[in-house]
C-alpha cells in the first residue's frame, strides 16, 4: 500500500495508477534459449535479486521499471540499462540505500522516486537526460540536493519536488527544459528563494507553477 501521504494529489494518483496495479504485463528478456537481450519487451516489477537477474543484461526495457514497497533489497544497480520506453517507479521506504543506473538516458514517460528515505542521493542516474513525462522526487527525507541530475535535459511534464524534508539545494535543475507545470512544495530545509531561483531558470514551462511550505526564513545571496 502506497502511504496516505502521497496519494492527497489527485493527478499523481492518476499519474501512477498503473504503476500500483497488481497486474503487471507480460514481460521478457532473452531468447528462448534464455540468452540475455539487449530489448526486453514488457514491464517489470522487481522485488528481490532473482527479478534482478531477469533485467540485469538489458540495454533497453520497452515497458515500465518498477519498485514497489515489496521491494526486498538495500540496492539495485543494472549496469547496462539505457533506455526505459515507459515509467521508472521507485518507491521503496526503509529500505532502499543504493540506486545505481550509470548508463540510463532516456525515460519514455514519467519518473518518480519517491518515500525513499534512506536513499541519500540521485546520483546513481548521472547521465539520465530526457524524461517523457512528469519527474516526481517526493518524500525522499535523505536527499539533500539534486546533484544526480546534473544532466538532466528535458521534462517532458511537470516537475513535482514535494515533501523532502532535507532537501536544500534544488540548482541542478537550473536551465532544465519543463513541457508541463511545477510544484516546489512542503520542502521544509529549501530556501523559497532558491525554488523561486530555479523556477526563474527553468526552460519552456506551460502549467502553473506552486511553491509553498518550504524554508521561508532563510535568504538568499
Amino acid at each position: 500500500m502506497i502511504p496516505e501521504r502521497l496519494w492527497m494529489n489527485a493527478a499523481y494518483l492518476a499519474l501512477f495508477v498503473a504503476l500500483t496495479s497488481a497486474a503487471t504485463l507480460a514481460a521478457s528478456c532473452g531468447d528462448t534459449a534464455g540468452n540475455p537481450a539487449s530489448t526486453c519487451e514488457g514491464t517489470f516489477s522487481l522485488e528481490n535479486a532473482a527479478d534482478i537477474e531477469e533485467v540485469q543484461f538489458c540495454l533497453e526495457i520497452t515497458g515500465d521499471l518498477n519498485m514497489g514497497e515489496s521491494f526486498g533489497l538495500s540496492e539495485i544497480e543494472l549496469p547496462d540499462l539505457a533506455s526505459i520506453g515507459g515509467d521508472l517507479y521507485v518507491n521503496v521506504p526503509e529500505r532502499l540505500e543504493s540506486m545505481n543506473f550509470p548508463a540510463l538516458t532516456t525515460v519514455g514517460s514519467s519518473v518518480g522516486v519517491s518515500n525513499c528515505d534512506l536513499l541519500p542521493s540521485l546520483d546513481g542516474l548521472p547521465k539520465l537526460k530526457t524524461t517523457g513525462g512528469t519527474l516526481l522526487i517526493g518524500y525522499d527525507d535523505a536527499l539533500t540536493d539534486l546533484n544526480g541530475l546534473a544532466n538532466l535535459e528535458s521534462v517532458g511534464g511537470d516537475l513535482w519536488i514535494l515533501g523532502n524534508e532535507h532537501l536544500s539545494d534544488v540548482n541542478a535543475l537550473a536551465g532544465v527544459s519543463v513541457a508541463g507545470g511545477v510544484r516546489i512544495e512542503d520542502n521544509p530545509s529549501l530556501p523559497t528563494c532558491r525554488a523561486e531561483a530555479l523556477v526563474d531558470q527553468l526552460v519552456g514551462v506551460t502549467g502553473e507553477v506552486k511553491i509553498s511550505g518550504n524554508d521561508d526564513t532563510t535568504t538568499c545571496e
